[in-house]
């Protein structure tokens, strides 16, 4: 439980990483307001590390990660993912603003790859110069010992592609810099 707890703050602090720049809430709208905000939105399947290994563990009261995409007023983007997915989760968070958090991984392999979307302009990453992606937008490369992270704004939406492994009983990043940019150039509408 520990180890879920260290994946989500991650995730949390790569967000606030990213620089928003905000201390008021976004009246961004949704396309169910007054469901969005429910807990059943946030989804806190993940993977973790256990005594026996690696272990999924499902949030059992959380939406299915269609019907959390269905909530959001914007495209939602999905990355062609270079492992095979065994577990995915979408979660929805709306404070301060809207994001919507892609979560994929294969529990054999140890493998995790988290595609955050949000169309607030408050959403705006940091970290340092990273490559350009194909059509020439700019990245900021933000990863650290547990997770490798890259981040843009391109469309008036902010991405940030977190990718982890568990190796020895720890999260450690899954791919280099060039492995993100190609994922990032992936990423098309859902349909």
């Amino acid at each position: 439980m520990k180890n879920l707890r260290i994946v989500f703050c991650l995730v949390a602090l790569v967000l606030l990483i990213s620089g928003c720049e905000t201390n008021q809430h976004s009246n961004v709208e949704t396309s169910q307001p007054s469901t969005v905000d429910t807990p059943k939105t946030f989804n806190n399947s993940a993977l973790s590390i256990s005594s026996e290994g690696n272990k999924w563990n499902e949030d059992k009261n959380a939406l299915p990660f269609e019907q959390v995409i269905d909530k959001v007023s914007f495209k939602v983007k999905e990355p062609e993912v270079p492992f095979e997915v065994t577990h995915k989760a979408a979660s929805l968070i709306t404070d301060p603003f809207v994001v919507i958090q892609l979560t994929y991984a294969n529990e054999k392999v140890g493998y995790q790859l988290v595609l955050a979307e949000s169309n607030s302009d408050k959403f705006k990453p940091g970290g340092k110069v990273g490559p350009h992606l194909k059509d020439g937008t700019e990245t900021k490369v933000q990863s650290n010992q547990h997770s490798s992270v890259l981040a843009w704004r391109k469309n008036g939406m902010t991405f940030t592609l977190i990718t982890t492994k568990i190796e020895d009983g720890e999260f450690v990043p899954l791919y280099d810099v060039s492995k993100l940019k190609e994922i990032a150039n992936s990423i098309n509408e859902i349909e």
